[in-house]
Formats: structure tokens, sequence, C-alpha cells
């Protein structure tokens, strides 16, 4: 993609590969994020509340061993907790 060497059917298919919850945050307070992946689909909540889900293959990938974590503004994240339930 940052080639520039994409396809027309390629850039279609990523644009179904991304999406976008927008939510309003208090700064300058802590706030918790629950983060699931159950099969291909993935749960987002903030403070108990529901943000959003998106549903593709890549995250039932069976050696998917990454999550990233991107913040569009400066944020300190700490407490990090990771489980694999199997």
């Amino acid at each position: 993609k940052k080639d520039g060497t994409l396809t027309d059917d390629q850039r279609r298919l990523v644009t179904t590969k991304n999406q976008r919850f927008p939510i309003s945050l208090t700064t300058g307070e802590w706030h918790q994020a629950h983060v699931t992946i159950t099969a291909d689909t993935l749960t987002c909540r903030i403070n108990d509340q529901l943000i959003g889900s998106f549903q593709s293959e890549g995250f039932a990938h069976p050696t998917k061993k990454l999550l990233r974590l991107l913040i569009a503004k400066t944020a300190f994240i700490d407490d990090v907790q990771i489980w694999k339930v199997r």
C-alpha cells in the first residue's frame, strides 16, 4: 500500500479492513480499555461502555501475535495485561 502499487481491487479490499468508532474522552483522567478478540471479531469497551465491534478474517489468523495500541494524540498507557483464553 505504501509503495502505491496496489491494484484497484486491492484498494477496495483494504477499505473493508478499516473501521473507526469516534469517541470523546475527558483528558487528564484515566480510562479503562478492554479489547476482546473472539474468532474473527474484535470488540472494544472503554470504561465499560461498548465502543464498537469489527469483523475480519485477519483477527482469527492462527499465528496472530501482534496487538497495536494506536493513539491519535498523546496518551500515557499503563498497566497493560494480555490474556490468551483457550
